[in-house]
């Protein structure tokens, strides 16, 4: 029997709603149960494979946007309320590739078929526990041709766990990457000249490469660097890092630096802004 996909609203007021064009965001979270919660962010996703239910007690507070992105339902109950000035979308399924062109924060977990790309004038805000999850088949990319702020607990991965299965994140614009992880891209990381990217307290672990300082100097801070197939941290096209406090352990090489060749932790606290990092065996 073919599923049927609805659209359920239990409402105790009256309230006008739009229907934006699909998402290219799919939650991994099966149902979601929203109550009790006054929500006043602007472009806030919430997303779920399967349900999503709201109320009682969940509001959407003047100026705030939300949208909802479910795979088959969403409830809203009695209490479930929409202040005057807020806007709210509902929306069923998905769509490959997604560009953000404004100010949008995302949270929850998120299917990505195709490229994810932030253009100039962008910023994509991504809160506390969201997961990004790239589909292999997609081969897709994370694209910062704007701004990216991620921070506490964030997660950029594939859906097959394998090294090289997703491109990664390519920064042209700004990225502030403070408690995330990247794992399984063919370069967690890749920062073209002109970027600006900084990594704090974050970890880059099974990719092919960490790093790509390809042009760029990323700035990286309490970090680790763990099982890259091939390199660590890789620099060319007049690309550096400045690499603090972090540590390697269980990469190809751990560092390729493009006058030195292939250098040691060692060999790289010696170079001017590198300092305090260290190689530890698995």
């Amino acid at each position: 029997m073919k599923n049927k996909k609805s659209l359920l609203f239990i409402l105790s007021v009256l309230v006008c709603f739009s229907f934006p064009a699909p998402l290219a965001v799919f939650a991994l979270e099966d149902n979601l149960i929203l109550e009790n919660k006054n929500e006043q962010g602007t472009n806030v996703f919430i997303t779920a494979a399967n349900t999503i239910t709201a109320g009682p007690g969940y509001t959407i507070d003047t100026g705030a946007e939300v949208t909802f992105v479910a795979g088959n339902q969403i409830t809203l109950k009695p209490e479930f309320t929409i202040k005057a000035g807020a806007a709210f979308h509902a929306s069923i399924g998905h769509m490959s590739g997604y560009t953000v062109a404004e100010n949008e924060n995302w949270l929850g977990k998120h299917y990505v078929y195709g490229d994810l790309v932030v253009i100039p004038g962008g910023l994509l805000t991504l809160l506390p526990g969201t997961e990004i999850i790239f589909l292999s088949e997609g081969g897709g990319a994370f694209e910062v041709q704007g701004s990216l702020i991620a921070g506490q607990n964030i997660l950029f991965t594939s859906d097959d766990h394998t090294p090289g299965s997703w491109k990664g994140l390519t920064i042209a614009g700004s990225a502030n990457l403070t408690d995330v992880t990247i794992e399984y891209a063919r370069q967690g990381v890749l920062a073209k000249a002109g970027s600006i990217v900084t990594l704090d307290g974050s970890t880059l672990r099974n990719n092919l490469v960490g790093i790509h300082a390809y042009g760029g100097w990323p700035n990286i801070l309490n970090s680790w660097i763990i099982n890259n197939s091939w390199y660590g941290i890789k620099e060319d096209e007049e690309g550096g890092s400045a690499v603090r406090y972090t540590i390697f352990s269980g990469n190809g090489h751990n560092y390729y630096d493009e006058n030195l060749s292939i250098i040691s932790i060692s060999r790289l606290n010696s170079q001017s802004g590198n300092w305090g990092n260290q190689e530890v065996e698995e």
